[in-house]
């Protein structure tokens, strides 16, 4: 009876079992018949394309979850009444994007528009919300802002400077800046267009808040380029022979360059004055002054400035008896490279004096070149 009673238990267990496995796999087949009921086929999901802005999130476009938001809200409006399916899209993507495969298009620049592009979502989640893919077409991106941009105008109300001593785009804009800065403007909110001898064209940049252009104006650079003076140079000597020479440079930088100078400038004109002085006897000797202006012992011409190198003896003066001595002056200009000119004033002295008698043989001279101009 009680192998009877065993072989029943046995039997009853088997039983059981198996009606419980039935009713798990039946349990599972409803469930997943349920979910499989209700996914979404994206394939059927029939969207309309559209203008999109990406201008807000253009620092984040790395940061492709972000994208594909963004690109996905920015659909909604665009499919009103219907997008039921696109706002689960949405809400799943945003809450695990890692269930997504998203094949984004070629995002523009800034300003820039991309026209007639797609974008691709595949979705490989383990449950049974969504299957296959949803392919979005006639997207339009765009990246400009929405705030209107004011007018250059309004923060750089300084534009003329009369004061510039070099021109370049760098020494411009730091006056432009040092001017204006008080009324907001910053280095980053435009740049030199276009730049001239005596005028410049800023504009305002792209990524700026601003638009438009400025003209800024200022005196010719080269109006006045500066001076040179030599020291006394002289020649003393008795019984001897001896020489004294001053070479002045001045250097003047041409930062637009040899070719856009020339086409403004051609010449250069200056002032001399000064002096030379020996002790030759009678009208040969003493002191003579030199001046430009009223043309007294002096030799002017203008230089060429579209020569190499051109050159002007400005004054010669000998005598000669039984000592000997000599004065001599030149100017010159010359180009040292492309965005260079320099300006050269010689001064030289010579004596000599025998001993044959008691006599000194000296001689000196200074000279300065002043209003020095390029027209």
């Amino acid at each position: 009876m009680k192998h009877l009673l065993n072989i029943f238990s046995v039997v009853a267990l088997v039983t059981s079992t198996a009606s419980a496995t039935l009713i798990k796999d039946y349990n599972f087949s409803e469930n997943t018949l349920l979910n499989l009921s209700s996914t979404i086929d994206l394939e059927n999901v029939d969207l309309n394309g559209g203008e999109i802005n990406l201008y807000k999130i253009k620092d984040k476009f790395d940061d492709e979850a972000i994208v594909t938001k963004t690109i996905l809200m920015g659909l909604l409006p665009l499919n009103k009444g219907n997008d039921a399916e696109l706002k689960k899209v949405i809400a799943n993507s945003t809450k695990n994007f890692d269930n997504w495969i998203v094949d984004l298009p070629e995002l523009p620049e800034l300003e820039h528009v991309i026209n007639n592009v797609s974008m691709t979502l595949l979705y490989v989640g383990s449950d049974y919300e969504f299957e296959n893919y949803l392919t979005i077409n006639d997207l339009i991106l765009t990246n400009y802002s929405l705030n209107e941009k004011q007018d250059l105008n309004n923060v750089i109300k300084e534009n003329i400077f009369n004061d510039l001593k070099v021109l370049s785009e760098t020494s411009l804009t730091d006056e432009i800046l040092k001017a204006n800065s008080k009324y907001g403007v910053k280095r980053e909110d435009f740049e030199i267009s276009e730049i001239w001898y005596d005028y410049a064209i800023i504009s305002a940049t792209e990524t700026s808040n601003y638009k438009g252009n400025v003209t800024i104006t200022y005196n010719d650079v080269y109006e006045q380029v500066g001076h040179m003076e030599s020291r006394v140079v002289k020649s003393n000597v008795y019984n001897s022979h001896a020489e004294d020479t001053e070479v002045k440079t001045l250097d003047v930088d041409v930062a637009l360059g040899k070719e856009a100078f020339l086409k403004k400038y051609s010449t250069m004109s200056y002032v001399i004055t000064g002096y030379t002085d020996n002790n030759g006897r009678g009208e040969e000797g003493g002191r003579r002054e030199l001046n430009s202006i009223t043309g007294e012992n002096v030799t002017y011409k203008e230089l060429n400035l579209r020569s190499n190198s051109d050159n002007n003896v400005i004054f010669t003066r000998d005598y000669s008896s039984t000592n000997w001595n000599k004065a001599h002056g030149e100017i010159s200009v010359r180009w040292i490279s492309e965005k260079q000119i320099q300006i050269q004033l010689v001064v030289h002295t010579e004596a000599w004096a025998t001993a044959w008698n008691a006599y000194w043989s000296r001689v000196e001279a200074q000279t300065i070149i002043s209003e020095i101009k390029f027209f």
